[in-house]
Formats: C-alpha cells, sequence, structure tokens
C-alpha cells in the first residue's frame, strides 16, 4: 500500500510539473505578444542608465537627492518614448538599477 502511495505522489508530482511548465511557456508567450516583456526591459535598461548617469554627474550629492534625480531623468526618458509609469514603478526600477550597481561594485571590489 506505501509503495502504491509513493508511485501516486510521484505520479502527481510529474504531472503538476508537466503542468506548471506549460502553463509558464504560454505565460510568457502571451506577455510577450502583448508587449510587456518588451516594455518591462525599456524600463529596466532606461532605470541602469539614469542611475548611472546621475551617479557620474552629482558624484557630491547623497543617497536621498540622487534618488530624486534619477526618477525625474527616468521619468524624462519614459516620457520622452511615449512611456507612462507610476511614482511606485518609478521608485522600483531605481531601486533595482541601484541595487545591481552596487553588486557590480562589489563584485569588482578586490580589496575584501
Amino acid at each position: 500500500m506505501d509503495q502504491l502511495q509513493a508511485q501516486i505522489i510521484t505520479a502527481l508530482g510529474s504531472v503538476v510539473t508537466v503542468v506548471a511548465t506549460y502553463a509558464v511557456s504560454q505565460l510568457k508567450a502571451y506577455l510577450d505578444k502583448k508587449g510587456v516583456t518588451q516594455k518591462l526591459k525599456l524600463y529596466e535598461s532606461s532605470a541602469n542608465i539614469a542611475v548611472k548617469a546621475v551617479e557620474q554627474i552629482y558624484q557630491n550629492e547623497n543617497g536621498p537627492a540622487k534618488f530624486e534625480l534619477a526618477k525625474k531623468r527616468l521619468a524624462k526618458d519614459l516620457e520622452g518614448k511615449g512611456l507612462n509609469i507610476t511614482e511606485d514603478d518609478l521608485k522600483y526600477f531605481i531601486e533595482s538599477a541601484v541595487y545591481g550597481l552596487k553588486q557590480g561594485w562589489k563584485e569588482t571590489d578586490t580589496s575584501e
């Protein structure tokens, strides 16, 4: 009886894995078709550019001031491309770009 239960659980696990894989591939195809994936990549790359530019130009500014400058620069860039973005999304993409920049610096820092 225990062997039968183990086989049923294994079979159910396999079925769930197949269904989940199919669902994810269909969701990705749908998002690609609607252009959502491309928009997200555009938001991400624009945020990276804004953060790097502000970091270079305003080296003597503090964190909150740089954050606001990067938000303004990103919003202006996206507006110029005809894309709207919410305040929360601006914060998310800026914070993500800053995190990525910090991680890049940690990887290149050999003094530790």
